[in-house]
């Protein structure tokens, strides 16, 4: 037996539910919907990556700057 779902895709396997807002000027509006077209995906993918990506690249680097527990 198959089922079919409505709706979108799931874009995690863990709940989404936290919109972040932002605003933007409209030049760059622009500018991450150019980026988001380079690399095919939709703004708000690209906002996702983007918001992630620079999270993780932060807390990567407070962990570094860390005294070693030795």
């Amino acid at each position: 037996m198959y089922y079919v779902y409505m709706g979108r895709p799931a874009l995690a396997d863990e709940h989404v539910k936290h919109p972040v807002p932002v605003r933007l000027t409209e030049s760059q509006i622009r500018t991450l919907d150019e980026a988001a077209a380079v690399l095919g995906i939709s703004r708000s993918e690209f906002m996702r990556q983007a918001v992630v990506g620079r999270a993780q690249r932060t807390a990567r680097q407070a962990r570094q700057m860390e005294p070693s527990g030795s």
